[in-house]
């Protein structure tokens, strides 16, 4: 990710004899770490505009309302995630208005060969077995405030080892609930099949109970995306040299393959830069400094692709 909120400080008192006005800088390098990726769109861009709480957890009005939701998504629409660790799931809430109640909202993720759940009711029992749980929680903080793509970070993280495809499970309770919030829903190719009317499962219930059997069926489905880790190696070895009155020049190790790098100075303590410059050398001289000045110094590794930045 672009934040450099994430940077790990760490300070170096660098002071040269023989030099009647000495400067400090004060180097700041990033631990080497997994970092989340930017979201990926299941299906690509299918924005529709469109509320539901029909076909996504059941958020209505309806003090007892409860929800089960199965989908399958297919592999052809997964390609960007093949063996990537999936670590949050994103809904799209269309309505400003916020969850009430005490709502609890459980995801479950699995892989299926199936293309669809054919034209019976599936027992819930027997869809989540074998399924990892992923997010079991109050989702009400997490989906506040304006309309937009809400992030439900996940409390177990999820492979998706192979092109396969990927069943999605929403389990949904939500006691003493007033409001009614919907989330976007997808409804028209090439995001779905309008042909395949199983390729959704799901039972809606008001009386607080949640039902055993997805009864009823569709094609219309959440629309949803991910976050996922990548690898990006933060560099090493941070130093200056060749430090003058008003000049210096840094330079590091390369952290893993990349080539290019966020690289700022600025006034000591002025808190993390928000515009650094992008350079292709891992060494830099640093000019134009002020004697006696103390001076911040961050480099982060830029991976570029999927893997993004180092944090």
């Amino acid at each position: 990710m672009k934040n450099l909120n994430s940077f790990k400080d760490f300070k170096e008192n660098l002071k040269k004899t023989g030099f009647r006005y000495a400067f400090l800088l004060l180097l700041s390098l990033i631990i080497p770490q997994w970092t989340t990726a930017q979201l990926f769109p299941v299906a690509g861009n299918c924005t529709t505009g469109l509320g539901t709480n029909v076909y996504a957890p059941a958020s209505s009005s309806t003090a007892l309302s409860t929800s089960r939701h199965a989908v399958i998504y297919p592999a052809s629409q997964l390609t960007g995630i093949v063996g990537q660790t999936l670590t949050s799931i994103y809904l799209n809430k269309i309505t400003a208005t916020d969850l009430g109640g005490t709502p609890n909202l459980k995801i479950y993720l699995a892989t299926t060969t199936s293309t669809d759940f054919g034209s019976t009711s599936p027992d819930w029992a027997t869809l989540i077995t074998g399924a990892t749980k992923v997010y079991d929680n109050n989702p009400a903080t997490a989906t506040a405030g304006a309309v937009g793509p809400k992030q439900l970070v996940f409390s177990a993280n999820f492979v998706y080892p192979t092109s396969t495809n990927l069943m999605v499970m929403f389990e949904y309770v939500n006691t003493g609930n007033t409001t009614n919030v919907t989330w976007e829903y997808e409804y028209t190719s090439p995001c779905v099949s309008t042909a395949n009317n199983n390729t959704t499962k799901y039972v809606n219930t008001v009386d607080g109970t949640l039902a055993a059997v997805l009864n009823s069926s569709n094609y219309r489905r959440p629309r949803i995306g991910f976050d996922y880790l990548v690898s990006c190696p933060a560099p090493t070895a941070l130093t200056v040299n060749n430090i003058t009155t008003n000049s210096a020049t840094a330079s590091w190790t390369i952290g893993g393959t990349e080539t290019s790098w966020d690289f700022a100075v600025v006034a000591g303590g002025s808190g993390i830069p928000t515009s650094p410059s992008v350079v292709t050398a891992n060494t830099q001289n640093i000019s134009s400094l002020t004697p006696n000045t103390s001076y911040d110094l961050y480099v982060r590794a830029k991976c570029g692709g999927t893997n993004g930045d180092s944090v």
